[in-house]
């Protein structure tokens, strides 16, 4: 049978970068030094510039001036042309959700029409797209009737199955009976449920208790459901749990240790939600000004997500085109409200409800727009959600101890909030998981920390006497039958670590077109055999390299 094999161009490009030595000790102890131009570290008020970031296995071990000492053999990354900030942290996402538009069969398309595979495979890519734009945190705000598939997400990327963010997951959320979609079905019918239903504090509570034994990082709770325009224009949401089922919810959750998240428009449904005790508002569309002062006596966090509700806007001179707009015209009243009551606001987007295709980081603009400043705007995506999710210093920041959560982009986000809608570089927990920037950049120490060479201080092939690897065994890959179907022709740039063994470890996606090439090309280069790189002492040393896989047809 004929084999669906492409002839593959296979180039190594001849930029490598040492990396320390491995003979006697475990890749967990690499040490990564980033040189960055600018640094944004989530905690300061201005941005320092040349900077050093150390990393030693997932952590970050110090930050220094850009003259300080590098470890000789320690792999550099020269960032020193772009801005670095920390992983940014999205603070309420959906990764089962698809999105609501409308024409597509809105909300209810998510659970009538995709079974629960579907639901995670889409889940799975949703967290890829989280970590491929710089978010390198999520907190999961619930399922929406996929169970507890979140916390199963966050397993399968815990033990390194899939790519993705780290994870704090809501799974089921808790609403009352009339409280949740699906709704405006044949009374007859019994249809699933987005989140689980109670009547009464002993079901609330129990269904508390249920959700933290099969591992909820927070409870979620609809303290409001339905939205109107009545007769006099006034915006109205209807409440749902009662204060004394949401106080139940609140001291179970409080007992294990952990946290609230209420979604509340407004109303008699915030209202509860404070006096109730959540940890956090969600939305918070319309807050009155005595409803503020009690968010600034309680420390509650506002999580305001803006964009969905700038988005699948009903026509004008329809009830739910006037809902929609209302929604948009209180929030902004409000948002400026928390800015200057100086309440802790974190940055969320509701993604999932807005399709994983847009952009998460648009959100920033929206903060922005509405008078927040750049820097604000940054620490809400990072130090103040780290600060939130009780990971205080370690994420959310770029400092000694913090887990190497580190994000790059093209430009200084302080003079365009946009530039975060196109991050370049991301490391996650240590690890390169993607890189635009350097490709051509990569250096070892050379004892200093100004380095030397003609790429703003790294280090090709050659220079100080580091060598390159060769492949010895080098089987072509197969083509995907997507790439087969559209013909491709074209390159996945894959970033490879050549072991003094010469095997191909820690490879990770540059660039690539999609089309499944990018899994074909990580699969065929995890088999290749190198003849090991000679370092300037004359030891074979591991280095870093830039393997480019060419298909053609």
């Amino acid at each position: 049978m004929k084999k669906n094999i492409v002839l593959a161009i296979l180039s190594l490009i001849f930029f490598a970068s040492a990396v320390r030595s491995q003979s006697s000790a475990s890749s967990a102890e690499q040490v990564t030094v980033i040189r960055a131009g600018s640094l944004i570290d989530g905690s300061n008020s201005s941005p320092r510039r040349n900077q050093l970031i150390f990393v030693r296995g997932n952590r970050i071990e110090k930050v220094a001036e850009g003259s300080a000492q590098i470890p000789a053999g320690a792999v550099v990354i020269d960032l020193s042309a772009a801005t670095v900030l920390p992983g940014l942290i999205d603070s309420h996402t959906h990764i089962f959700l698809w999105g609501e538009d409308p024409a597509k069969g809105g909300y209810d398309e998510n659970i009538l029409k995709a079974g629960i595979a579907l639901r995670a495979a889409r889940a799975t890519f949703a967290c890829r797209r989280a970590l491929e734009q710089g978010f390198t945190t999520i907190r999961d705000l619930e399922t929406e009737g996929a169970g507890y598939g979140d916390i199963e997400i966050k397993q399968a990327i815990e033990e390194g199955t899939i790519p993705g963010p780290r994870i704090f997951g809501a799974t089921r959320a808790i609403s009352t009976t009339g409280g949740y979609n699906l709704e405006g079905y044949a009374p007859e019918l019994d249809m699933p449920k987005g989140a689980q239903l109670v009547d009464g504090p002993v079901e609330a509570r129990k269904a508390a208790r249920q959700q933290l034994e099969h591992g909820a990082d927070w409870i979620k709770v609809y303290m409001t459901h339905r939205s109107w325009v009545d007769k006099q224009g006034n915006f109205v949401s209807q409440p749902t749990l009662t204060l004394e089922e949401l106080k139940a919810v609140v001291d179970e959750t409080h007992g294990w240790r952990k946290k609230v998240a209420c979604h509340a428009y407004n109303g008699i449904g915030l209202q509860r939600a404070l006096d109730g005790g959540c940890d956090s508002i969600e939305h918070g569309l319309e807050i009155s000004d005595a409803q503020i002062a009690q968010m600034q006596r309680q420390g509650t966090w506002y999580c305001p997500t803006i964009s969905p509700y700038y988005g699948d806007w009903a026509p004008a001179d329809t009830p739910a085109g006037k809902r929609d707009r209302a929604r948009a015209a209180v929030h902004e009243v409000s948002f400026k409200k928390a800015l200057n009551a100086h309440l802790k606001i974190v940055f969320g987007t509701d993604i999932g409800g807005m399709p994983w295709t847009e952009p998460i980081a648009q959100e920033f603009q929206r903060m922005v727009g509405l008078g927040m400043a750049p820097m604000d705007a940054i620490q809400a995506a990072t130090s103040r959600a780290a600060e939130m999710l009780d990971m205080k210093g370690e994420i959310g920041v770029v400092a000694p101890g913090a887990f190497a959560d580190i994000v790059a982009v093209s430009g200084d986000p302080l003079k365009d909030v946009g530039i975060l809608e196109h991050v370049r570089f991301v490391m996650h927990d240590g690890a390169v998981f993607k890189n635009e920037i350097t490709t051509d950049s990569l250096g070892h120490g050379n004892g200093t920390g100004s380095g030397s060479g003609t790429d703003g201080g790294a280090f090709r092939a050659g220079v100080n006497g580091v060598g390159v690897p060769i492949c010895l065994y080098c089987p072509i890959p197969q083509y995907s039958d997507e790439a087969r179907k559209a013909k491709y022709q074209g390159t996945v740039v894959l970033q490879v670590t050549v072991t003094t063994d010469g095997r191909a470890t820690n490879i990770s996606v540059v660039k690539g077109p999609g089309l499944g090439l990018e899994e074909k090309a990580i699969e065929a280069v995890r088999g290749w055999k190198f003849k090991p790189a000679v370092g300037p002492d004359g030891k074979i040393v591991p280095t870093i390299v830039p393997v480019e896989v060419t298909f053609g047809l």
